[in-house]
Order: C-alpha cells, then sequence, then structure tokens
C-alpha cells in the first residue's frame, strides 16, 4: 500500500466509521489499515501527517485533547446529509407507494453510504406502506421528464381498470395493446400517485395518466416539431382526482363546516353567499367519476343544486349505494 492508497483508506475509514457520536483513535486506524494492507513499518507520524493533509484539502477530522492518560479521538463530522436529513429521505422513499421494494431497497442503501456505518444502521424507517415488489415506474418518470425538457413526445402501452385476469393477477392493455402517443406538458404529483399530463396526438386533446398504469414507455425519435405546451391557470383547480371531464357550472349548497374543505379545493376566492344556515358554492368543475366521488365523500354536508343533470347523477348513484345495502345480512 502506497502513500496515495494509504491516505485514500484513511479517508474512507473516517468517512464509513467515525462521527460525532464515533470517534476513533489512531491505534483503532492503524489496526483498520493492517487489515487491508502491510503496516508494520507504518509509523503514527506518518498516519497524523495523512490527517493533518486530509484537513489542509478540506476534508475536515476533528480530535479531542487528551485527557488523564486517555488516547487522543478522531472523527469526521461535516457531512452532505446530517442524520435527521437522511432519516427524513429514507421514510419518503419508504412512505412512497409507486416506489416498488427493490428499488426502495436501492435507494435506501445509497443514502445509508451517506454517513458512517453506525449512523447508517439506525437509517432503519418503522414506516410499512404496502408496495409492489418490482416496478419500473422511476424509468418512466425519467424518461417523461426527459421528454418535457427535449420537447419529445413519449409512447407507451396503458393497462386497463377492467378485465381483471384472477390467474395472472393483472390487468389487460387498454385498446388492445396499441401504443399511445402523447406530447407531454407536465408531470404532476396528486394523492400519492404521478400523473402524465399531455395531448394524446390521436384526438389532439389533453388527459391524464396514471404513471403506475404506463407500460413500456420510450421517448419517440422523429423529427416532427412539438412546440412546448402550457395547462390552462385553472386546470388543477378544476380536475378533481386526476380525472378528465367536461367544464361545466356547478352550484353547491354547504354546511358552514365544511367550507374549509371547499377553499382548500377550490381557492378562498371562489364565489359564495350566505342562505339561511347554509352557503352556496358557484364555481366551474370537469365533471367527472373523480368530482362525482369527491362530493360523496363530503356526504350529507354538501347538496349539488345545479346543473340538473349532476343533481340527478348524483341521486342515482345514492340510490344505486343504497340498494346495495339494502339487505339486512350478504348471506
Amino acid at each position: 500500500m502506497n502513500n496515495r492508497e494509504r491516505l485514500l483508506e484513511v479517508r474512507r475509514f473516517f468517512e464509513r466509521h467515525t462521527d460525532d457520536n464515533h470517534p476513533k483513535t489512531l491505534e483503532d486506524l492503524l489496526e483498520y489499515l493492517s487489515t487491508i494492507g502491510d503496516t508494520s513499518k507504518l509509523a503514527k507520524k506518518s498516519v497524523k501527517d495523512d490527517i493533518q493533509a486530509l484537513t489542509d484539502s478540506g476534508f475536515e477530522v476533528q480530535d479531542e485533547l487528551e485527557k488523564n492518560g486517555l488516547a487522543k479521538k478522531y472523527w469526521h463530522s461535516a457531512r452532505l446529509f446530517e442524520i435527521h436529513e437522511l432519516r427524513m429521505m429514507v421514510d419518503a422513499i419508504v412512505a412512497a407507494k409507486f416506489i416498488s421494494e427493490d428499488v426502495t431497497e436501492r435507494i435506501v442503501e445509497k443514502l445509508q453510504k451517506l454517513t458512517s456505518i453506525p449512523e447508517a444502521e439506525t437509517l432503519q424507517s418503522i414506516i410499512k406502506t404496502p408496495k409492489k415488489k418490482h416496478g419500473q415506474i422511476p424509468y418512466h418518470i425519467d424518461r417523461i421528464q426527459r421528454a418535457i425538457q427535449e420537447q419529445k413526445a413519449i409512447s407507451f402501452q396503458y393497462t386497463d381498470v377492467v378485465g381483471f385476469d384472477t390467474t395472472k393477477r393483472t390487468f389487460p392493455l387498454r385498446r388492445d395493446g396499441e401504443r399511445y402517443v402523447v406530447n407531454p406538458i407536465d408531470l404532476h404529483w396528486n394523492h400519492e400517485q404521478y400523473y402524465l399530463i399531455g395531448i394524446d396526438e390521436s384526438i389532439g386533446e389533453i388527459r391524464n395518466y396514471r404513471v403506475d398504469r404506463i407500460v413500456n414507455s420510450e421517448i419517440v425519435e422523429d423529427d416532427t416539431p412539438r412546440m412546448k405546451q402550457h395547462l390552462p391557470d385553472d386546470y388543477f383547480q378544476k380536475s378533481f382526482n386526476m380525472y378528465n371531464g367536461l367544464d361545466e357550472e356547478i352550484v353547491l349548497a354547504v354546511d358552514e363546516r365544511v367550507l374549509p374543505v371547499i377553499f382548500d379545493k377550490l381557492g378562498e376566492d371562489v364565489s359564495i353567499t350566505q342562505d339561511g344556515d347554509r352557503f352556496l358554492i358557484r364555481f366551474d368543475a370537469a365533471v367527472s367519476d373523480g368530482f362525482v366521488f369527491w362530493l360523496l365523500s363530503l356526504g350529507t354536508q354538501v347538496e349539488v343544486l345545479e346543473p340538473v343533470t349532476l343533481r340527478d347523477h348524483m341521486r342515482e348513484t345514492i340510490e344505486a349505494m343504497a340498494g346495495r345495502y339494502a339487505k339486512a345480512s350478504i348471506h
């Protein structure tokens, strides 16, 4: 082991084996070096010079004064991330359902290498999140991001939500596996899922696609010029649960206690007037299943007044739900 190799190993020792709570002595360092190469002729002064050279280069090695005959101790603490910052990142990765088990394990292992081995052992998240064992979502996200930056289309197959095969435990592909070609506008995060928002080039309309249902994505390499597109300013305000739908003017009668939920979704500048003990809310929204699900989640605190077609649809949906539970027992 020559001087240059030894200096690199000294740095690696302080990076991986020491921190504020785990200082080491020169004897510990010499023992570590002896596992790598011959140190029989290595003097402590040479190791001290290595430590000083690292400090002079900007790799800070701290030490404490010798006390009561105890050996002097050294450690490295100036790291890119504090341990609590790494812990938050690990928790975020573990909590994200769209990141599969295998990818989660790889990322956590990489984050653990950004601190000492003793500290890395504490980076075990207590969060439990159901995940798929394997997945391609991070690769889809990367291709979508690059397609947006390079102003190129993205092509993929898309999984349906009906036709589940109980044997294979899979859903079929939509359009019999025909590839979608989409001019991507945005990548959006909503309800713990990534969504690709873009123009479906087969119909020329903006559509939302859940990234976890995308299969076999690839960037379209052709000579077709695609201008950068922008979403309408009120796109997300009108969209509910990322469903597409036709814009309509909506009038709701709501209880006062649900107003914070209304303001969170529609903004505090939404049109509102008091009507007795309730409030009338007027706004435009893309009417879709997602919008209906949102209204149903608010229960009896919200009543649809207009349009009549939506009110009728709500009544029919609620009656159908009540019919499911009309029987006293399922047996």
